[in-house]
């Protein structure tokens, strides 16, 4: 009861944030050549397909964990038919770090 009647402003500036953080996200896809097509973003995530037809979604997760220190989720743990998938998490990093995960990726991406 508490929350709802005096929390209404914390929750409004916690939902601008979110969507700043999110409208980033998007923006910095649109405007790079990262080798991932934006699929879907909501609050808090982002499900992407990757560009490698040599690989699943488990080991770009793994390379991209291993080679340039991003963490993804495969998509096949959300179901079936998701080998070409990933889910990326930002409603939790700064600005900056968005920045950093976008412009990591484009290097991972168009290394030789």
């Amino acid at each position: 009861l508490y929350g709802l009647q005096n929390l209404t402003s914390w929750v409004a500036d916690k939902r601008d944030i979110l969507a700043r953080r999110r409208e980033l996200f998007i923006k910095l896809f649109k405007e790079n050549n990262i080798g991932f097509e934006l699929v879907s973003s909501g609050a808090y995530f982002a499900y992407v397909e990757h560009q490698y037809d040599n690989k699943n979604a488990y080991q770009v997760a793994q390379d991209l964990l291993d080679k340039e220190n991003i963490l993804s989720l495969p998509g096949t743990f959300f179901g079936p038919n998701q080998e070409r998938f990933l889910r990326f998490a930002y409603a939790n990093i700064t600005r900056k770090e968005i920045t950093d995960v976008i412009d990591r990726l484009n290097v991972s991406f168009n290394k030789p």
